[in-house]
């Protein structure tokens, strides 16, 4: 993501500098200096609810006696997939590699998550969108980060 014109006269130099950290297909120009970082945050709290409802769903799920293999592949071949639930799936055992299979050790830490989502409410404010699910997400994270079972861990659902 950069913060500059798609038809400015340095494109292709920064497609150049740019496709050399990461994939050349994935290089994004997002308008004027700053847009760049709106759209991270944007995009990251996307990601940061999409993790607690990719967790809520896995523990309805589980909950009513649902394998959470089953579960975690139901979700995966439907509407819910994402990538959070697919790489991140907070449930143990679901996802070799995953924080939630580590026990909870590796990945983004969970008192690190208000600072994302707040980033993006602070945002939203700032550009006047209106936002439903920040505020309660948010209170929940700020628990979740003072809680010590979750604290130095990646992001932990506490109800299941």
């Amino acid at each position: 993501m950069i913060g500059y014109s798609p038809d400015g006269p340095l494109k292709s130099r920064i497609e150049a500098i740019a496709g050399t950290m990461g994939r050349p297909d994935r290089i994004f120009f997002c308008g004027n200096l700053g847009n760049a970082l709106s759209a991270k945050v944007a995009n990251n709290y996307i990601a940061v609810i999409n993790l607690l409802a990719t967790a809520e769903a896995m523990n309805i799920g589980i909950r009513s006696g649902i394998d959470k293999h089953t579960m975690y592949n139901i979700i995966h071949n439907s509407t819910g997939q994402s990538f959070m639930g697919d790489v991140v799936c907070p449930v143990p055992g679901v996802i070799k590699g995953s924080p939630a299979s580590n026990g909870y050790a590796l990945g983004f830490r969970t008192e690190m998550m208000p600072k994302d989502l707040g980033l993006a409410l602070d945002q939203a404010k700032e550009v006047g969108a209106r936002l439903v699910l920040g505020e309660p997400t948010i209170d929940l994270y700020r628990r979740a980060g003072e809680d010590p079972r979750c604290k130095v861990r990646s992001c932990k659902n506490l109800t299941i």
